[in-house]
């Protein structure tokens, strides 16, 4: 299963703010357990879902968007 190392961002932004993972969750308006798994790269999260989590973080979305799984190995054309 590919992880997303954009779960480390949240997390590290998450802890510098002094949220833990519970007041986090409530705040973004979802359940514990799925914000963890976004946090441990077991889920990406929506689109509305991650905008939740940049207002509550207070960053831009691009801070916390999408990124490549780190599994996934880019091919160029030759």
């Amino acid at each position: 299963m590919p992880t997303y190392s954009d779960g480390d961002t949240i997390r590290r932004l998450r802890e510098e703010q002094g949220l833990n993972l519970t007041q986090f969750a409530e705040r973004v308006g979802k359940d514990r357990g799925y914000v963890s798994r976004i946090e441990n790269g077991l889920a990406n999260g929506s689109p509305a879902t991650r905008l939740a989590m940049a207002r509550v973080l207070n960053v831009p979305l691009t801070r916390i968007t999408f990124q490549a799984p780190r599994n996934t190995v880019s091919k160029v054309a030759a």
